[in-house]
Formats: structure tokens, sequence, C-alpha cells
């Protein structure tokens, strides 16, 4: 599975969003200004598939997606890239079928999308959210 290097991610989530990953309670506290941002509890989510979660993501953009999830932090490291003509679902059976198995969903995921300004958060706890988010500012 290809995966982008950290360095790249984080200079182009700054310049395309103007947002820092520092960590993810800080990337998460820093999308939470968008006007759009809400969370939204997930009953039962352990319970879930990983198609299951994905389905309850309504603004989900379709290819050039990335996705940062626990695997993202070993190595080789990095956000994964979901290829230009997958699906989410398509890519989560491949990282399964990679992964022995593991769900995509399997702790934080983060999701992006550069051209639609589009960030998805599943936290860990069974809470997820979407924002378009607003683009930085010329003082940033």
């Amino acid at each position: 599975m290809h995966q982008i290097p950290w360095d790249t991610f984080r200079d182009t989530l700054f310049r395309q969003l103007g947002l820092k990953l520092k960590d993810v309670d800080q990337l998460i506290h820093d999308v939470e200004q968008s006007d759009q941002f809400r969370w939204q509890r997930v009953e039962d989510f352990e319970s879930q598939s990983d198609a299951e979660l994905i389905a309850q993501l309504h603004w989900l953009p379709v290819g050039d997606l990335l996705v940062i999830n626990d695997n993202s932090y070993r190595e080789p490291g990095g956000p994964f890239v979901v290829e230009p003509q997958e699906t989410l679902v398509q890519f989560s059976e491949r990282y399964q079928q990679a992964h022995d198995g593991e769900y995509l969903f399997n702790g934080d995921v983060l999701i992006f999308h550069w051209a639609y300004r589009y960030v998805g958060i599943f936290h860990h706890e069974g809470v997820l959210s979407e924002a378009i988010v607003s683009p930085p500012s010329a003082a940033e």
C-alpha cells in the first residue's frame, strides 16, 4: 500500500488547509473551528464494519483521499493514499487484506481530500465528524 512521507503531508496540509498536525488532538481542535463541524455519536461502533462506518460519512468525496490511522505511525510511516479510481470502502477491503484482517477503523482515523477541503475524523471513542475547511487567511 502506498504511503506518502510525513513531511510532504504536513507541508501540503498547511498549504492547502492552513492546518498543522502536531498531534491528533490539536488537529481536531483546529478543525472544530469550522462552521459545519459537529460530532455525531456512532452507536455500537465496535460491532460495525469499515463499510458501515464509512456509510455514515455524508460528505465523503471520491478519489484522491489520504487516510491516517494507527498503522500510519509504523514504518515506513505516513498517510495512506487511496487510489484515484478507488472508493474508501474498496480501499478498506484492500487494507484489511494487506494487514491480516485488521480493520481500517481500528482507532483514530483521519481522512483528507485537498481539492474539496474535506476532513473526516473518526475518534476511537465512537464519535465522528466531517468538515469542509475554510481557506487559510492571507495573514497565515
